[in-house]
């Protein structure tokens, strides 16, 4: 799929006046659009609500920042999401009850994602909007901002134990087991896998977890522990995400594949069990890993012998051979993706190895 490219002109007008970075020298009390040429009962209703005027200049100045893929290629996923946020707003809105409320919910939930995407690019803008929203979860988003860009040093080890303190206790009080070896804040915050473990089961409270931004990821690799599966069952649709799928650039053809081969994995009737549940969570890691071009050396579970397990090889490759053409299309997509973010000497056979790898974790997920 090539990149989506349109004028300026074109795209806002496509994407409605909410997402048009603020206008100079518009008064603060206006929203990013001229409130006297304001279209419908939608943007009518922010314009008569302060709340909502400040929520949408917010917008307009996040949905910018995160228009870049974390990868510096191109366009990123955010369109196409932003695409989908303003037509389920209007949607879901026109015929709430309460409209200001209704927008008021439907604007936070898109602010929240792109805070917690544009947390590297405009770390001011995006931790005041998470405070305003998430204020317990915003210190962790600080801290995982301090992890990634801060040189290693004891003092910064104490800046961000002192950040996440309250949510480890927290997290130790209800899940001790899942922290054993991880004993204070401080040994949390000592070493990127520590504090990515501790992260991943972080939750503020019942509405909302943290969403790591794959930003972070980039810069820190040890950091994609925080896409981990903990407790092996259904308790881990529960845990935090990643950003990953809107920030990284688009490989559609490769996602195509990999949701196929998941697909025909799980469709096996003895697929069952809340086992299949961890083992989605570290199927979509893999995915990131191979998106990041960072397959680890075991591509497969493996036997009481150490050995890849045949059976969930035999079923890999089987659907590779009756899924050729999308297999072809994969590998092809992925060798120019990896020349060019990666200028891999090797991007074709790195392709394939990585489409490999995935079939294998996607038959992993039940039969490993």
């Amino acid at each position: 799929m090539p990149a989506l490219r349109m004028p300026l002109a074109a795209a806002l007008a496509l994407l409605g006046a909410a997402i048009v970075p603020g206008r100079a020298g518009a008064a603060p009390d206006q929203p990013s659009f001229d409130c006297a040429g304001a279209r419908g009962r939608i943007e009518a209703a922010v314009c008569a609500d302060p709340g909502l005027v400040a929520r949408d200049r917010t917008m307009a100045q996040l949905y910018p920042l995160v228009r870049t893929d974390v990868l510096g290629l191109g366009p990123s996923d955010q369109l196409a999401r932003q695409r989908q946020w303003l037509q389920s707003r209007d949607h879901d809105c026109a015929k709430a009850p309460d409209l200001a409320a209704c927008l008021k919910g439907s604007y936070d939930d898109r602010l929240t994602e792109l805070a917690a995407s544009a947390l590297f690019t405009a770390p001011d803008l995006a931790l005041a909007e998470l405070r305003r929203q998430h204020p317990a979860a915003a210190p962790l988003y600080e801290a995982i901002l301090k992890t990634a860009t801060a040189p290693a040093s004891p003092q910064r080890t104490q800046a961000i134990a002192a950040l996440i303190a309250p949510a480890f206790e927290k997290v130790r009080s209800e899940q001790e087991t899942m922290l054993s070896d991880i004993k204070t804040a401080h040994e949390a915050a000592a070493s990127d896998k520590a504090f990515a473990s501790f992260i991943d089961l972080a939750g503020v409270d019942d509405d909302y977890r943290v969403t790591f931004p794959c930003a972070a990821i980039v810069r820190r690799p040890d950091l994609i522990h925080a896409l981990d599966s903990q407790f092996g069952s259904s308790m881990d649709n529960g845990l935090g995400s990643s950003d990953c799928e809107a920030m990284l650039p688009p490989a559609p053809r490769y996602v195509a594949l990999a949701n196929a081969a998941a697909d025909a994995a799980t469709s096996d009737p003895d697929c069952t069990g809340s086992i299949r549940f961890a083992g989605l969570r570290d199927y979509a890691r893999r995915q990131i890993e191979v998106r990041l071009h960072r397959l680890p050396p075991q591509a497969s579970p493996t036997n009481a012998e150490g050995a890849p397990d045949p059976d969930v090889v035999r079923h890999a490759a089987a659907f590779r051979r009756t899924h050729a053409a999308q297999v072809a299309a994969a590998v092809a997509e992925l060798t120019d993706y990896y020349a060019r973010a990666f200028h891999a000497a090797q991007a074709a056979a790195d392709a394939q190895n990585a489409v490999g790898a995935t079939t294998i974790a996607a038959f992993g997920v039940c039969d490993g």
